[in-house]
């Protein structure tokens, strides 16, 4: 786990403390960029010959020149919390009395309520109002649906939990013969998803990324998960994980969801085989920013075995590794 550092007190720069800021050091953090930005508080962990190795979670970066703030930066927004509830609704309507109970760090919420992310509590009253069902009710149930997972893609809420959920959306939303929300010919709504018209609502959340759309959308929960591999439901038919000599696959991951970064930037990497980005075997024409180095198949670091259609640098498809997130690290391994 990441290690929390104690800021240092707040002190007036001379020309000695901005020298030493200026001076380079080794430090620990995830990105380049942000060890930049944040080294010269020094609240950040050196991983210099006399110092010992960075925290789990992070990695050590060579020589970097810290940037000194002209200006403080501003004040931290205030923190949001996660809760346990039924509704969005009802939870921003009590949810500043503090008698809400959280669901922060994967905490699991009691049998019947759901894990609501990210959630800005209304001020208290005594009777809270009615609030009509629309999109953000349905986006709320597919934040808690994925933000809860830990890591392996899986959610942390039971498959009943889940249904039970899908079940209280759907409730929430009007007939699709009462809205004018009408799919076209050919095409019908899934649960808990009116703004989703797919040719076939089985293939959301199956495990296997249908990348192009109508699938890969927002509007369908970007394949209900499928197309990333922190959301994809290992449990799910196709498990995420299909392999060489399978029956079935590559499908790849052609991640275009911002929650499960970093996101593919659909319309400037214009992949023609969206299946290929993510599935093992480094793709040159796919390795830039805009593919998100085609899915992370060109580095070492980045590629996940696990998740992998073929196997990872192979010698038809070696590791041919771009990302600056990964080549500037000091532990870098080609």
């Amino acid at each position: 786990e990441q290690m929390r550092v104690t800021p240092t007190p707040t002190v007036a720069p001379s020309q000695t403390s901005l020298a030493s800021a200026m001076s380079t050091q080794n430090y620990c953090g995830t990105s380049l960029p942000s060890i930049r930005e944040k080294c010269a508080s020094g609240t950040l962990n050196t991983c210099n010959d006399v110092d010992g190795p960075c925290p789990q979670g992070t990695f050590c970066w060579g020589n970097i020149e810290c940037q000194v703030p002209e200006d403080p930066p501003p004040p931290a927004a205030p923190t949001l919390q996660n809760y346990c509830g039924t509704s969005l609704a009802s939870i921003k309507a009590s949810c500043a009395s503090g008698a809400l109970p959280t669901c922060n760090d994967g905490e699991p919420c009691a049998s019947g309520t759901y894990c609501w992310g990210n959630v800005e509590c209304d001020a208290i009253e005594t009777d809270a109002p009615t609030v009509s069902p629309n999109k953000e009710t349905i986006q709320s149930f597919l934040d808690s649906f994925f933000s809860t997972n830990t890591g392996s893609g899986a959610s942390s809420a039971s498959q009943n939990e889940v249904e039970a959920g899908v079940q209280d959306v759907q409730n929430s939303v009007p007939a699709q013969g009462a809205t004018d929300n009408k799919c076209p010919e050919g095409t019908s709504t899934a649960p808990g998803l009116p703004n989703c018209c797919v040719p076939d609502p089985s293939f959301l959340g199956d495990g296997a990324c249908d990348a192009h759309a109508p699938y890969n959308t927002a509007d369908c929960g970007y394949d209900l998960g499928d197309c990333c591999r922190d959301s994809c439901d290992p449990s799910s038919p196709f498990g995420c994980n299909a392999k060489e000599g399978d029956a079935y696959g590559p499908f790849g991951y052609y991640c275009l969801d911002p929650r499960h970064g970093p996101s593919i930037d659909e319309g400037a990497c214009a992949a023609e085989n969206r299946e290929w980005v993510g599935d093992g075997g480094c793709d040159p024409e796919y390795n830039t920013a805009e593919c998100g180095w085609d899915g992370g198949d060109c580095c070492r670091q980045s590629c996940d075995p696990s998740f992998a259609y073929y196997e990872c640098g192979r010698e038809a498809q070696p590791f041919d590794c771009k990302d600056p997130d990964i080549i500037y690290r000091a532990d870098y391994v080609p």
